[in-house]
């Protein structure tokens, strides 16, 4: 548990100058990553111009079982989104739904920043099961799964969900499959940082209340790499105003590995899970995690 760099400005402009009122695109103004502000990012996407699908390689998407990886009308930044579409299956089933893509950095893991608009869609206004829906880490080296979870799983009403970071060892998958995010992870806040990584039974699993269903929100992921070079660090995730830091075990992002990100719907129980993203961006630097 590959996506694209961000296309040549004056393409972008030029697209969006003329072509405005047909894309959906308010006139005069530029699609997310045409703007000033946000070019000089290692990656971003808005799903806005020429064919996003088609800038993802083959190589780097995650599609099998009941899924679909589509680029919709976009409710949150016109005129587009992506859309990953997963029929969640049994936990025994030898197969299951995954849709979605990585992007692999070649610089050094120094740091990693990830932002993007996010939209839980339930089909029934309340969370049926587990459901991954992104992933960072290091090639080699394990991952760090995010995952939504029903909120009755500690106690809160059915319409509430939760964040929780699950790690995923490199021997039941790490970065290699998306599909690992519900095969032989851990909650992360339930994991030791004695040399072997050893889950404490003592520790509970940070998380963070996700703020709204079927509504959209923005979500932050930074990691701070240990300096010392053991591939220990410090992961922070902020969902809307809510927010918590966590510690990552040693090998976790080792600094001469290559930085990954996926974003995906991959649910662990038989329920249909849909997750849409817009406007995504990632940058590998050093990182002052955000208050």
């Amino acid at each position: 548990m590959g996506l694209v760099r961000f296309w040549p400005v004056p393409v972008g402009v030029l697209l969006v100058a003329g072509c405005a009122s047909i894309i959906g695109i308010p006139s005069g103004s530029a699609s997310f990553c045409a703007r000033a502000e946000n070019q000089g990012h290692d990656y971003c996407e808005d799903y806005d111009v020429g064919d996003p699908l088609g800038r993802i390689p083959a190589t780097d998407r995650a599609q099998q079982g009941s899924s679909t990886m589509t680029i919709q009308s976009s409710d949150d930044s016109p005129p587009n989104l992506i859309d990953f579409l997963a029929h969640g299956t049994d936990a025994d089933a030898a197969v299951h739904a995954v849709a979605g893509y990585y992007k692999t950095f070649t610089k050094k893991f120094v740091g990693l920043r990830l932002d993007a608009d996010l939209e839980i869609v339930t089909h029934g206004g309340t969370l049926a099961g587990g459901a991954g829906f992104l992933l960072v880490g290091s090639s080699p080296g394990a991952c760090l799964g995010f995952a939504v979870l029903p909120g009755s799983q500690v106690g809160l009403p059915p319409d509430k969900a939760l964040f929780t970071a699950i790690y995923v060892p490199q021997g039941a998958g790490g970065c290699g499959s998306l599909v690992a995010l519900g095969a032989g992870g851990l909650p992360l806040g339930a994991i030791g940082m004695g040399d072997a990584g050893m889950a404490d039974a003592g520790a509970q699993p940070s998380i963070v209340l996700v703020p709204a269903l079927d509504q959209w929100f923005h979500v932050t992921v930074q990691v701070q790499p240990d300096p010392g070079g053991t591939g220990a660090g410090i992961l922070l995730l902020r969902a809307g105003l809510s927010s918590t830091q966590l510690a990552m075990p040693p090998g976790t992002v080792p600094p001469d590995g290559q930085p990954i990100v996926g974003l995906a719907s991959a649910p662990t129980s038989a329920f249909v899970e849909e997750m849409k993203f817009d406007n995504v961006t990632i940058d590998v630097a050093p990182q002052q995690l955000a208050p």
